[in-house]
């Protein structure tokens, strides 16, 4: 009987790990090779390439790396790049973290009024999910639909998107980073947005992981804070390759800060020279 739920609970695991969007799945153990090839053990390393749900990638992308962004008055959607969706914030607790993104000005509304309800009117003439209102100057939850009959809503709708995304691969970082984003350039900056993408469980070279700036040129890489096939992270010093860009290595970009909430990295510092 022990060895059947056992079984059981193993064929629920990995059905769940079906709906998780492209990233490291790590089981097992494994060898990072020179040119950043993972070398597997027992156990199994892969990266999915389906493209997942706007929804599954909230649920998945860690506290840090979420970032919130302010819509415009009375809008009841969400709307962003096509390289990086910004999707609802359908959560109470991503609401409270929203409201503490935006500045010292802006703070979430005291608890007898966050959370908004359809108890004594019809419906509620605010954005559904999360907003700021500006006459208040705090942050509110509407678990209900907006409001009906055309009528303009009140507030500012807050979308949630990741702070840090995937480039095009084999490409110069100006040119890799599309919809607005930007490259890091800033070895530190990369160190700490691997952190925020997954944690301290990002698989890192071992130049990268050891700070060896001068294993850290390539001539055919694009240069600054790169991925490679698996996901795993390094970090080119070479501002101007070369070469020609080979091996799918692919830039990572950061969301600009000046529309959005302070998505701030682990500050946890990298590794000393």
């Amino acid at each position: 009987m022990r060895f059947s739920i056992l079984g059981a609970f193993l064929a629920i695991a990995a059905a769940a790990d079906q709906e998780h969007h492209a990233r490291i799945h790590r089981h097992g153990t494994m060898n990072i090779e020179s040119d950043g090839s993972i070398a597997k053990s027992a156990g199994l390393v892969r990266r999915e390439d389906h493209k997942p749900s706007v929804e599954s990638v909230v649920d998945t992308i860690t506290r840090c790396d979420k970032q919130f962004v302010m819509m415009a008055e009375g809008e009841a959607n969400c709307t962003g790049s096509v390289t990086n969706p910004a999707s609802e914030v359908i959560s109470p607790e991503d609401c409270i973290l929203a409201s503490s993104r935006f500045g010292p000005t802006i703070t979430k509304a005291d608890p007898a009024n966050f959370t908004l309800t359809n108890h004594q009117v019809s419906f509620q003439p605010h954005p559904r999910g999360c907003f700021f209102k500006t006459g208040t100057n705090q942050v509110y939850y509407n678990p209900t639909e907006a409001g009906s009959g055309g009528q303009v809503l009140i507030g500012q709708k807050i979308c949630v998107r990741e702070a840090y995304i995937r480039g095009t691969p084999d490409t110069a970082p100006a040119d890799g980073c599309t919809d607005g984003t930007l490259p890091i350039t800033n070895y530190t900056e990369c160190w700490q947005a691997s952190r925020c993408w997954i944690g301290d469980g990002a698989v890192k070279l071992p130049e990268f992981k050891e700070n060896d700036q001068p294993r850290e040129r390539y001539q055919d890489r694009p240069s600054g804070c790169l991925q490679n096939e698996n996901g795993v992270w390094l970090f080119n010093y070479e501002a101007a390759p070369n070469g020609t860009l080979a091996g799918n290595f692919t830039t990572v970009c950061k969301q600009p800060k000046t529309d959005a909430g302070d998505a701030t990295a682990a500050t946890t510092a990298a590794p000393s020279t």
